[in-house]
């Protein structure tokens, strides 16, 4: 082994290989954060890998509420139109 993979492995050996971690929900995630100690390589990459996992969560919730808020948006639109054209009907 080269130098390099020596200290790789010696820095990330209580950690997950990248697939696992992959598949690890936040709070599992979290869980091996606070095994690490702070500003280590170790905790840097997995509180990296933390915050990106919770900001593709907050941004599939904006992405659904920006959805919901278009259908209502059209929605009240067509009920204005419709309300506003059978009123203009009956005020003969």
């Amino acid at each position: 082994m080269n130098d390099r993979t020596e200290i790789a492995n010696e820095v990330f050996h209580e950690i997950p290989n990248y697939e696992k971690r992959k598949k690890m929900s936040p709070e599992e995630l979290s869980i091996f954060l606070s095994k690490q100690k702070k500003d280590s390589p170790a905790y840097i990459l997995l509180s990296h890998e933390l915050n990106l996992k919770i900001a593709k969560f907050q941004s599939k919730a904006t992405l659904n509420a920006g959805w919901l808020g278009a259908a209502a948006t059209i929605i009240a639109t067509l009920l204005s139109g419709a309300l506003g054209f059978f009123i203009g009907q009956n005020v003969k």
